[in-house]
């Protein structure tokens, strides 16, 4: 049996490695992986090593997306392109898993932004990058040019400014805290409050 390799912190294009996350059917050690656009995922080592995780899907969702509306353009399947079809899905898409959490309650995706091409040309005369993030200055307003701006992960993160978890968040802070990581950075990576974590570690959440 080979030595184990911690990759905790390590990125694997849009993944970052957060902390170890048990072992598959095979005894393959599987990671916790916090995705560019927000989502987990928890692929296996050789799954990270070989390229075949970069994302938690939200790629391959895009490029569905790109053949049901048929784009002409060539950009599809581009870090940039899941960025705007991700915010075009959270408002726009009621089947979508966190849609109360935008079109649900109101917050809308501009109009001129539908057409990808006009906000290709936004992100890129704005300060786009691939290390960056689409990150709404007000969250209780809209994705538009005034309202949006590229920032980190980690500062969008940061900047939610909220206590609130999800049902699904809870158990897989519980994982993190076994696994030994520490409170302050799973606060950081959800977006809240140090006690919470820290009430959650305690059984109060």
């Amino acid at each position: 049996m080979g030595k184990f390799i911690d990759l905790s912190g390590q990125r694997f294009g849009s993944l970052e490695v957060i902390c170890r996350s048990g072992y598959d059917n095979h005894g393959n050690v599987r990671w916790y992986c916090l995705c560019d656009c927000g989502g987990f995922k928890k692929p296996i080592t050789a799954a990270l090593k070989s390229g075949r995780s970069t994302s938690c899907g939200c790629y391959q969702k895009a490029r569905v997306s790109l053949l049901r509306n048929t784009l002409t353009h060539g950009d599809a399947g581009s870090r940039l392109y899941g960025a705007w079809s991700n915010a075009r899905e959270r408002c726009k898409n009621q089947n979508y898993k966190h849609f109360h959490r935008y079109g649900g309650r109101g917050i809308t995706f501009t109009e001129e932004w539908n057409d990808y091409q006009i906000f290709m040309e936004w992100a890129l005369a704005n300060g786009y990058h691939d290390d960056l993030t689409l990150d709404r200055r007000d969250n209780d307003k809209g994705y538009s040019p005034e309202n949006c701006r590229w920032i980190t992960q980690r500062e969008q993160n940061r900047n939610k400014g909220n206590n609130k978890l999800s049902a699904d968040d809870i158990p897989v802070i519980r994982v993190m805290l076994n696994e030994g990581m520490v409170s302050h950075k799973i606060a950081e990576l959800f977006g809240c409050s140090g006690g919470l974590i820290r009430d959650i570690n305690c059984g109060g959440v």
